[in-house]
């Protein structure tokens, strides 16, 4: 079961608590760095964060694509700017450490894919999250 996801107000919360940051203060900071890389970026610019890793600007060659819908047809896809993200080598082996057991799906979670959510006791299908 993966666990949810980090969001922005978590890393606000936790500079506001662990360095007694005031709120405000903890909130201009992170949107900050996250506008500083956002913005290097957008410029072109490779974005080196140490022991988390890097995004770079790539370019997608033309390719040739089909459309589902009607298979024969072939379509040519331009090439492309992209955005890649290559992690560090000490978070690699730190994910590599972590138990694949955690992110597999459980059997159970199979068997209990309705669940209820109200007091009849009515089941209603899991909701995409």
């Amino acid at each position: 079961m993966q666990k949810r996801p980090l969001i922005k107000i978590e890393l606000i919360e936790k500079l506001t608590n662990e360095l007694y940051l005031d709120h405000k203060v903890a909130k201009s900071a992170v949107e900050k760095v996250l506008n500083y890389i956002a913005d290097a970026i957008k410029e072109g610019r490779r974005v080196e964060l140490r022991d988390i890793g890097s995004f770079e600007i790539i370019l997608r060659n033309a390719r040739v694509g089909r459309n589902p819908r009607s298979p024969g047809n072939k379509v040519i896809i331009p090439p492309r700017l992209s955005i890649r993200f290559k992690p560090a080598r000490y978070l690699k082996d730190a994910v590599k450490s972590l138990p694949v057991e955690d992110f597999q799906k459980n059997k159970t979670d199979d068997n209990n894919s309705k669940k209820t959510d109200n007091k009849a006791g009515v089941k209603s299908k899991k909701t995409k999250q």
